[in-house]
């Protein structure tokens, strides 16, 4: 099933649908061919060639390697000696991760939305969001120390929502 982010729209939260576009949120398409409507910055998996494209507003261009920074890696297996910023392209879950030196973990560059009432307990990673339409809360995901599902700012109550119809 697939989910798409969240949106408060006249108070009430919203699926964005899928031909909406959000700005500056990771997203990776994954085909042979290249996108048709794609814009500045987005990335694309070429299955044809296994190669991770990002475009620049006019053109694809391969990311990868050489030149100060991490380096790319697309394969269903994480690098097993990587540097700080360095890419992986994860071809089993389907989407982009960067690996933090700091913490020696790979985190995804994108997050997943839950919509349900009760708390996720699997299939969760740091900086996931929740939504639960039964208390009207949105929660984050915390990892490291905290390993905890945190409210996100202000909270509206189900009264306020109720309030904006």
């Amino acid at each position: 099933m697939n989910r798409y982010p969240l949106v408060i729209v006249n108070g009430y939260p919203q699926e964005i649908s899928a031909t909406d576009r959000l700005h500056n949120v990771g997203h990776v398409l994954r085909q042979a061919h290249q996108p048709a409507d794609a814009v500045s910055g987005d990335l694309w998996f070429d299955e044809a060639n296994n190669l991770l494209k990002i475009y620049d507003g006019s053109a694809w261009s391969t990311v990868g390697g050489g030149g100060g920074g991490g380096s790319t890696t697309v394969s269903p297996v994480a690098p097993t000696t990587p540097s700080n910023g360095s890419l992986w392209y994860d071809t089993t879950e389907g989407f982009l991760k960067v690996y933090l030196a700091s913490t020696a973990e790979w985190v995804p560059s994108h997050s997943t939305f839950f919509v349900q009432d009760a708390e996720p307990t699997a299939g969760f990673e740091q900086a996931d969001i929740w939504y639960s339409p039964l208390t009207s809360t949105f929660r984050m995901y915390i990892g490291g120390s905290t390993n905890a599902w945190t409210p996100m700012g202000s909270q509206l109550s189900v009264t306020d929502i109720l309030a904006f119809g």
